[in-house]
């Protein structure tokens, strides 16, 4: 039996080297520095395929978001993860001076949050690290 192995070891080996020997290199010019027609590159602006992609992205961020927001909403108590609504109260909150009788929870939003920065939708901030809300999502991750 092993000389059946063998044989079949060594008749794998010939062949791929007569594959080898088949092989010629191919000649290169200075054609060969530019690309085919169909593999042009062009611009976004002159590009007829920009809006197929801006499409295709709006396409798959409606699908991310069909399929997240019930996870999303079956946890919305016990995630990090807020929504642009709940970033701008809570912004609003933390941007105004701090009160003596403020409730627990906005005294807990003034321990949790600060502001950084005047950019929109990026200056808050949670334990050093910007808050993204659940709109953002897909482009944080795009």
């Amino acid at each position: 039996m092993n000389s059946d192995n063998d044989e079949d070891n060594n008749t794998q080996n010939v062949n791929s080297d007569n594959e080898d020997d088949d092989y010629t290199p191919s000649v290169h010019s200075d054609i060969d520095l530019y690309l085919d027609s169909d593999m042009e590159r062009t611009d976004d602006d002159e590009s007829h395929d920009a809006n197929y992609q801006a499409d295709l992205m709006h396409y798959h961020k409606d699908a991310f978001y069909r399929a997240y927001k019930p996870y999303y909403e079956g946890a919305s108590n016990s995630t990090k993860l807020i929504t642009n609504e709940k970033y701008d109260w809570i912004k609003n909150i933390i941007s105004q001076p701090k009160g003596k009788n403020e409730s627990a929870v906005i005294l807990k939003y003034w321990w949790l949050y600060n502001i950084v920065g005047n950019v929109e939708q990026r200056c808050l901030y949670r334990q050093n690290k910007v808050v993204t809300t659940f709109e953002e999502v897909f482009d944080v991750i795009l």
